[in-house]
This record gives structure tokens, sequence and C-alpha cells, in this order.
């Protein structure tokens, strides 16, 4: 689960321009996620950053912004599914099959409960 802090503007310097000076393509915008909870992830890095409270980029190609349901808002938190197409270490990339549904406050009990049954080896 992680919640979106902010988004990235077009600058005309050719691509996407970040606060450290960095660019993305234009072809990519960038949220800013801050993780609150990682029900389970193959990613060691994105643990960390959920443990440290550090923010994480989350790229989302362009053609999948007008198409995405719901729309990514400020303020907001998400439930995000699916792989990470890049694997970078302070950076998400959707992948052809990833979802991203908002989150609900009552969906924490229950992912907490698959967590738990997962560790112990009786959920596939």
């Amino acid at each position: 689960m992680a919640k979106v802090t902010g988004r990235t503007t077009s600058s005309g310097g050719g691509g996407l321009k970040q606060q450290q000076q960095q660019y993305v393509p234009r072809d990519e915008v960038r949220f800013n996620l801050q993780v609150q909870t990682v029900f389970k992830s193959t990613s060691p890095s994105l643990v960390a950053a959920s443990q440290r409270k550090s923010p994480v980029g989350l790229l989302v190609p362009n053609k999948n912004l007008d198409c995405r349901c719901p729309s990514i808002k400020i303020n907001k938190s998400y439930l995000i599914l699916g792989m990470d197409a890049k694997q970078s270490p302070d950076t998400l990339s959707l992948g052809p099959k990833t979802i991203i549904i908002e989150w609900k406050d009552d969906w924490n009990r229950r992912l907490r409960r698959f967590q738990q049954q997962s560790g112990s080896g009786s959920c596939y």
C-alpha cells in the first residue's frame, strides 16, 4: 500500500525534471509515493524503503494515464499489485499486468491475514 505524495511536471528541457536534476523520458510520468505497507515483495529495496519511510517513484507510461482506472490522485492511498518492470532501487515501474486499486481501510485486516498464511506455508 502506498500513498501518492506528488507528481512531476513537464519541463522544456527534453524530459521530466526531478528534484535531484535527473531526467525521466517524456513518455513516462513520475509519481512520488510514500510506501506505507509491503504485504509481499521479492524486492528488498522496496521493503527497506517502507521501513525507513523514504519516497519511492512510480513511473507510469503516458499512454496508460488516460485509460487507467482509477486515475492516480495526490494524497490518496493505493494497493499496487504486480511485478516491477525495471527493478531499480528507488523507482517502481508498471508492468503490463500491474493493477492499481484505490485503498480501502477494511482491506488491511484481510491482507494481514493473507500475509500470515503466506508466511506459515498454508497459502500457495
